[in-house]
């Protein structure tokens, strides 16, 4: 049975519309729309249970902002 969840948000992203697709284990999954913009397709159960919340757009920002208190040399954090 499919729960509908069409229009529901999950941090940045928005539900548009289950696809024919499914997971592994035969989730079902969603295409959806990021608050940046991008759509992506997530299993059903890693938006209900919180595991992804962003195209990837938020990992991004949190990295720059790190990055402005950062020391990096390399790759690698100098700030221990």
């Amino acid at each position: 049975m499919l729960k509908d969840i069409t229009g529901k948000v999950f941090g940045r992203l928005t539900a548009l519309h289950p696809t024919e697709k499914r997971d592994t284990k035969g989730y079902v999954i969603w295409h959806c729309s990021c608050s940046c913009g991008k759509e992506i397709d997530i299993t059903y159960n890693a938006l209900c249970y919180g595991n992804v919340q962003s195209c990837g757009c938020q990992k991004k920002e949190k990295e720059q902002y790190l990055h402005t208190y950062l020391t990096h040399v390399d790759g690698t954090s100098m700030n221990l």
